[in-house]
C-alpha cells in the first residue's frame, strides 16, 4: 500500500480502514513519521508522532524478540517516553469508545 504525498494525508489513510488489515494503515503513518524526522530532524515531532513511532518500536520489538529487544536495539531511544505513550493511547481508545464505539471516529 501507498499513499501518495507528504502532507495532509490522515483522512486518505483512516479511510483505508476495512480495506487492509489495520497494520497496514499504520505502518503508512508510521513511514511518513520517519520520513518528516529524517527530513525535519526529530524535533520538528509532534507528541503525537513520538507516540507512534514509540510503540511500532515497542510492538516491532516484542515480536522480534521481546521486551529486551526494544531497550537493547535503537528502538530505546523511545524507553523514556513508551510508557506514558501507552497511557496516552489507552486514554484517547477509552474515550473514542465511550463517544461513539468506533477508535477511527474522529
Amino acid at each position: 500500500m501507498r499513499v501518495n504525498g507528504a502532507r495532509g494525508q490522515t483522512e486518505q489513510l483512516l479511510a483505508l480502514e476495512g480495506k487492509y488489515r489495520i497494520e497496514s494503515p499504520v505502518h503508512a503513518f508510521e513511514q511518513g513519521i520517519s520520513q518528516k524526522a529524517e527530513r525535519e530532524g526529530r524535533q520538528s515531532l509532534t507528541e503525537e508522532e513520538r507516540i507512534v513511532l514509540a510503540v511500532e518500536a515497542l510492538e516491532r520489538e516484542v515480536n522480534n524478540g521481546g521486551y529486551d529487544q526494544f531497550f537493547v536495539n535503537s528502538s530505546r531511544e523511545f524507553a523514556r517516553i513508551i510508557v506514558g505513550a501507552l497511557h496516552w493511547l489507552q486514554e484517547n481508545r477509552e474515550y473514542h469508545s465511550e463517544r461513539d464505539r468506533s477508535p477511527w471516529h474522529i
